[in-house]
């Protein structure tokens, strides 16, 4: 292990071994009195040590808490952070700091213990300590740019690739231009949120994150609810820009029975069941036209085909069962309940006129032994499904719901993950349109996520970067249990390859399930009480302590892969257009028209 002397030398010193070593007496601050598991105390010498002063290029503030100190110990040279400073209490105390008679005053300095010095970088100590006695210094520009180069704990997986990403500087009161790196493994390997109060300074860190990550050609999906990021790869030959609704759209067979609900909100008892016997009437429909040869090989020996027949085909776009008795009702829908219709497409605009057309009720016709019961239209049945008719109407108008579904179409969004999934660019998906209902969101990722998990290889590895994501995570079934394919994704994302890139601004939204997923956090202000709580497992008290006070842009960040949480001020991405500027409530432009106006009056 080297010696302490050997980080108080310049480059031109270590060449040249008899030239003199800087000062070191000028960052000393007192020796050890009390060691334990988790650090120990420092005892200083008197107040004067503690003073402000520059020392070569280094700024020492050795007064305050938050700076890095190394320990010159028996079994190596240890690296630790000041978290307190304080004086004990006592008469003798009061008298000197009344005198300032600081010869006399001795502070006592709680040190956390981070690692100790092994082949050129600083590592978990485990067993090792330093004790009492040890000689404690004020760590300069050297020892702390080591230290940024020892903050990951593990190598990147390939030495023949440089796949580090610079996206802030290290947030120190000695010197804030040294530059903070990371592996993009190290990064997102075992998930990444990025959480932040708003304008705290979340999306300009994740657009800092994303352009470092293109940079080094990691292939990336970005899910936009806001359109925060709609123009930021915009001019990029290997970022795919889709839009919902304008180059990228759902075909019908897409979605499951339980994201049909979520769109139009049946209540949950009988408009339940007449909403999705609708959709499968439709799918079977739709099947019928499009293979003519359906109907010719259609055979039964219990109900009279060409009755059966002629409820299919009477109407050209709807099944119509009017007149159909309770045998045929039951052979058509062992039809239209046939596996290979389950994910059949159908015809959007004929949903609300489907649900019509089966408000139907078992009624007897003809007399005595001729009598037959038969389905016809029954107003109380009408009337039940009335409000599911208009709404749905209401729905596929009012949020253009035929803009947003169309069947056999380029852009479909299977085609375009095919695309992605087995192309080599990377794509991004803007939520950002207000005549869509806001249930599209969840449900687009909770495709995709599927969509995914099912197909996407491990040797192919993307990044799926989900905006302002407890929008989309809070869901429960009856149950309580949370029904969300991020869920999954979490929990098997990274055996498929697949690594969660995530933001909010209420971790406390966010289910717990996924985010005690997340690996690595970068966390920016947070002032709720249970923002804070929710995410105080993973951080100390010193640095949940930090939290309310964090400046714009400042964040700290803490995972699985670094020596200990980092202190970071991120770094502004300039040549990226970002839509994330909070307007302001004094409009210049309205006060020069209104001294126009009131001028004119004078006049």
């Amino acid at each position: 292990m080297s010696r302490i002397d050997d980080f108080y030398i310049s480059k031109e010193q270590s060449k040249n071994k008899t030239a003199p070593e800087y000062d070191k007496s000028q960052y000393y601050i007192g020796k050890i009195s009390k060691v334990d598991f988790g650090g120990g105390i420092v005892q200083t010498e008197n107040m004067t040590v503690l003073r402000q002063r520059l020392n070569h290029r280094d700024v020492l503030t050795p007064n305050t808490v938050g700076y890095l100190v190394v320990i010159d110990g028996a079994e190596g040279v240890f690296l630790g952070q000041i978290i307190e400073s304080y004086l004990n209490n006592s008469d003798s105390i009061h008298d000197a700091m009344a005198k300032k008679d600081e010869n006399v005053l001795h502070p006592n300095l709680k040190i956390k213990l981070i690692g100790v010095y092994d082949d050129d970088y600083f590592k978990l100590a485990g067993e090792y300590s330093f004790g009492i006695g040890d000689k404690v210094y004020v760590a300069n520009s050297q020892i702390i740019n080591n230290y940024v180069k020892s903050i990951q704990i593990n190598s990147s997986s390939s030495t023949d690739i440089d796949d580090s990403i610079d996206f802030a500087k290290f947030n120190s009161t000695i010197n804030n231009d040294i530059n903070f790196e990371i592996s993009a493994d190290n990064l997102l390997d075992h998930h990444l949120i990025v959480i932040g109060a708003t304008n705290s300074g979340k999306s300009t860190s994740s657009l800092a994150i994303l352009d470092k990550l293109h940079e080094k050609h990691g292939k990336f999906l970005i899910i936009d609810p806001t359109g925060e990021y709609r123009d930021s790869f915009s001019n990029e030959v290997d970022v795919d820009v889709r839009t919902l609704g304008k180059n990228l759209f759902f075909d019908t067979s897409s979605l499951t029975n339980e994201q049909w609900i979520d769109i139009f909100h049946p209540n949950q008892n009988s408009q339940e069941v007449a909403l999705l016997n609708a959709i499968k009437e439709l799918k079977f429909k739709k099947y019928v036209n499009d293979c003519p040869q359906y109907l010719k090989s259609l055979k039964s020996e219990n109900v009279d085909i060409d009755c059966v027949k002629k409820y299919i085909t009477q109407n050209p776009n709807l099944i119509d069962r009017k007149g159909c008795t309770m045998d045929e009702l039951k052979f058509l829908q062992e039809e239209w309940g046939k596996e290979e219709l389950v994910n059949y497409p159908f015809e959007l605009k004929y949903l609300s006129r489907q649900i019509y057309v089966d408000s139907l009720k078992l009624k007897k016709f003809g007399y005595g032994r001729d009598a037959v019961d038969r389905f016809d239209f029954d107003a109380f049945t009408y009337g039940i499904n009335e409000w599911l008719i208009e709404k749905t109407k209401h729905y596929i108008i009012e949020y253009r719901l035929l803009d947003l579904f169309k069947s056999k179409n380029k852009n479909d969004i299977s085609s375009v993950l095919d695309k992605f999934i087995n192309g080599y660019k990377s794509l991004y998906i803007g939520l950002k349109n207000n005549k869509f209902p806001s249930t599209i969101g969840k449900i687009v990722i909770d495709y995709v996520g599927k969509y995914l998990l099912e197909k996407n290889n491990r040797d192919n590895p993307v990044t799926l970067f989900i905006d302002e994501v407890h929008r989309y995570a809070k869901e429960t079934d009856d149950d309580g249990n949370y029904v969300s394919s991020l869920i999954e994704l979490a929990r098997e994302g990274r055996k498929n390859g697949i690594f969660l890139f995530l933001t909010t601004q209420s971790p406390k939204d966010v289910p717990p399930i996924v985010l005690n997923q997340m690996g690595t956090l970068l966390i920016h202000r947070l002032t709720g009480q249970n923002e804070i709580a929710a995410i105080s497992n993973f951080l100390d008290s010193n640095s949940i302590a930090k939290l309310n006070n964090l400046n714009q842009g400042e964040a700290i960040l803490t995972g699985v892969n670094l020596l200990q949480p980092v202190d970071l001020k991120v770094n502004l991405v300039k040549n990226r257009p970002q839509y994330n500027q909070t307007p302001h409530l004094v409009n210049e432009k309205n006060a020069e028209k209104i001294k126009i106006l009131k001028n004119a009056r004078h006049k």
